[in-house]
């Protein structure tokens, strides 16, 4: 009763962090979804500060293959990060560049491959552009955009994606680490995986 509506918000964004490492994807969405409605009743819902919510939401959904869900709300959150600007005004590129991948990521999950590519080659000219090309960031984005290059079929160019991923994660992880060994086995015929 007597707790406003901000307590009430962290409380349920906490029991859906613990939901998140009992692995109870559907009490999450829900408590999740509760919570955002309580931050857009406060904020109002074209308020930058929901893309966090809104892409964890939309992230869930696409893990469980609800990509009529998924979509939407990854595809908000990617407009709410593209407004979001720091107190000089610049924009926070790092979170427009995490929704793009996001999204690209629900795309490929959903069969659509080329969509999923384009929005992960402009995910990476933005990472790159940030980071240079040896950062972990670049490497993930390289591996997912190797990934997907493999599934349409372009062999040439996805060994060359994830021969860079490779490449950068030998810099920053050490040797055995699980990333290394997943890079290793895609660069072989996607009929050897």
């Amino acid at each position: 009763g007597g707790h406003s509506a901000q307590e009430r918000g962290r409380a349920l964004q906490r029991l859906g962090q613990i939901y998140q490492h009992k692995n109870l994807l559907q009490d999450r969405i829900r408590v999740l979804d509760e919570a955002l409605a309580l931050k857009e009743a406060e904020l109002g819902s074209s308020n930058p500060a929901l893309a966090h919510e809104i892409q964890v939401l939309g992230n869930l959904h696409s893990q469980l293959g609800r990509h009529d869900r998924a979509l939407p709300l990854l595809r908000r959150a990617l407009e709410l990060n593209r407004k979001a600007t720091n107190p000089l005004g610049e924009p926070y590129e790092h979170l427009v560049a995490a929704s793009l991948a996001d999204l690209a990521t629900a795309h490929s999950r959903s069969g659509r491959n080329e969509e999923g590519l384009s929005l992960l080659q402009q995910a990476l000219a933005i990472e790159e552009r940030l980071y240079g090309g040896g950062h972990k960031n670049v490497a993930d984005t390289l591996h997912n955009a190797g990934v997907v290059l493999k599934m349409l079929g372009r062999e040439k160019e996805a060994n060359e994606h994830l021969t860079r991923a490779l490449r950068n994660y030998r810099a920053h992880l050490a040797p055995d680490h699980p990333l290394i060994a997943l890079v290793t086995t895609k660069l072989k015929p996607m009929h050897e995986w």
